[in-house]
């Protein structure tokens, strides 16, 4: 059930979801949504007092929800005419019959040149498989690029490897000598691309995060903090 209230002029717009649960839970989702969980014997006028003692949080949450450039997709699922993000630009997916399978971008268009315009399963492969060597070639070229400026200090250059996480942006396996780069990044801006791989190679020296991690973050990459706040205006999904 939804339900609005007027908290010093703004309205706040809830969900109320029964569950059994012994205390009231509240969360922002990324779509803007706020939900309370409670439990079926608690009333809709306890829960609604519980909001309005909230409202100053609550209203803070939407401020940083309304602030953020997108929420990113786990996976795309190719459909002409949808709007696919890369490398922080959006662009228009078309997808044409075609003899020879390719993929190209024109503009800000990608093209999916396909012989499996009617096989939705032929074609998100061939889509996924594109994606896949886009990303894996982005990402190689901003650890490489970096890297040069570790390796004075005696770091080899890591094996890269990506895949999705529900909650992070990369992990850096210091004895397996690689890092691991989330596939959801190639949605975002480069900068904050580099900005992870630069933050993950550093832990190859500075497994922690120190003075002297930060230290050595910022003689490597000056404009970090920038790129970082950059990076937080995405979010990944729930």
């Amino acid at each position: 059930m939804s339900f609005i209230i007027n908290a010093g002029g703004r309205l706040i717009t809830y969900e109320i979801r029964r569950k059994k649960v012994k205390n009231l839970t509240l969360f922002v989702k990324p779509e803007g949504l706020v939900v309370v969980s409670a439990g079926n014997r608690v009333s809709e006028a306890y829960i609604e007092a519980f909001i309005r003692q909230k409202a100053d949080w609550i209203c803070k949450a939407l401020d940083k929800v309304e602030n953020y450039k997108g929420i990113l997709k786990k996976e795309i699922i190719p459909e002409n005419g949808m709007i696919v993000l890369l490398l922080g630009r959006e662009f228009t997916l078309l997808i044409q019959g075609a003899p020879k399978d390719k993929i190209q971008i024109e503009g800000r268009q990608i093209i999916i040149y396909t012989r499996h315009s009617e096989q939705s399963d032929k074609l998100k492969r061939q889509w996924q498989l594109w994606y896949d060597a886009m990303a894996k070639n982005i990402f190689y070229e901003a650890v490489a690029e970096l890297h040069k400026s570790f390796e004075p200090h005696g770091v080899i250059m890591p094996v890269i490897r990506i895949r999705n996480m529900k909650s992070r942006w990369g992990s850096c396996s210091v004895y397996g000598a690689a890092i691991t780069l989330n596939k959801m990044l190639l949605q975002t801006p480069y900068e904050c691309v580099r900005y992870v791989a630069a933050h993950e190679l550093t832990h190859f020296i500075q497994p922690n995060h120190s003075k002297s991690f930060y230290s050595m973050l910022q003689s490597i990459l000056p404009e970090h903090r920038t790129m970082e706040r950059e990076l937080n205006n995405w979010r990944l999904p729930s």
